[in-house]
């Protein structure tokens, strides 16, 4: 696989060990919501987008319009092709609740925090675990 791998500027930027071990971006990162995941930020092409998104694309070619880019290692910073699928975000929150990540809002409440109403709002200490 590492023959495909033909930017060498962006795999500078990742910690690069086994084929079976995560491969971690070392770069800018994405903000997180409730310390959730942060992933890598990049550009391809002058474009930007995360870093496993990029991976993805040296490695396997293009992602299919309607596709995300899943980990199958949960390890947002994974930028390891081996690691790197392509999934629906139905997919995607399948994983997300088989590996036991769906953490959320009360029973009911679908809305982002500026979107509720304040009897739903968390308070701030519960935003922060």
């Amino acid at each position: 696989m590492l023959a495909t791998l033909t930017s060498p500027t962006f795999w500078g930027k990742i910690n690069i060990k086994g084929p079976d071990d995560c491969w971690l971006w070392l770069k800018g990162r994405t903000g997180s919501y409730k310390g959730a995941g942060q992933y890598g930020r990049t550009r391809l092409d002058g474009i930007a987008d995360l870093a496993h998104r990029v991976a993805y694309k040296l490695s396997h070619g293009g992602i299919p319009s309607s596709a995300h880019v899943l980990h199958s290692c949960d390890t947002p910073l994974c930028c390891n092709p081996n690691h790197l699928r392509t999934g629906t975000v139905a997919e995607n929150m399948q994983d997300k609740v088989g590996r036991g990540r769906a953490t959320g809002w009360p029973k009911g409440v679908s809305r982002a925090p500026h979107q509720l109403k304040n009897e739903h709002k968390p308070k701030n200490k519960e935003l922060v675990r």
